[in-house]
């Protein structure tokens, strides 16, 4: 028989996974802007060049993203936690007063990342609450800045050991 972990205990032990920190950006059919902070982003395959990006299935981003079959993941550098908790909150117009650019594609893109990826989705797939994308990538842009990291509910910096 098969033991299920209860809520607390998932999230005890997901919170000890540190994880990098993105912002997903997707436009809608009808020209609306959505973006969403996520933590559970990660590579896919080098051969092409993919990555996946999880958003839960009830928010307005995954909605977006699904329509226009295009995101983009904006991986925030250490000096970007005031940004990243912009996109983690519930706001109407999250892209108010923000500096942007538009995608080929027409996502919005932050001018201020670390890493920005532009992607077009070459799969849904749902598990539970959320929409898996997998997301072959088109354009990948970097800037030399440190990452910046979220562990146990907190924001920190990467601190090599040598």
């Amino acid at each position: 028989m098969t033991q299920t972990v209860d809520l607390d205990s998932f999230k005890t032990a997901m919170g000890r996974l540190a994880t990098g920190v993105s912002v997903v950006t997707a436009e809608s059919s009808k020209g609306e802007k959505f973006g969403l902070t996520a933590s559970s982003v990660t590579s896919l395959t080098a051969e092409p060049p993919s990555l996946l990006v999880c958003v839960h299935k009830e928010t307005g981003t995954r909605d977006a993203i699904a329509e226009s079959g295009y995101f983009a993941v904006h991986i925030m550098g250490e000096d970007q936690a005031d940004l990243a908790m912009h996109f983690a909150k519930p706001n109407p117009d999250k892209f108010a007063g923000l500096e942007l650019e538009v995608g080929e594609q027409g996502t919005p893109l932050l001018t201020d990342y670390f890493v920005r990826i532009e992607c077009k989705v070459a799969q849904e797939s749902i598990g539970g609450t959320h929409s898996i994308f997998m997301g072959e990538m088109l354009k990948v842009e970097v800037k030399e800045k440190d990452p910046l990291l979220h562990f146990q509910g907190k924001f920190g910096q990467f601190n090599p050991l040598s």
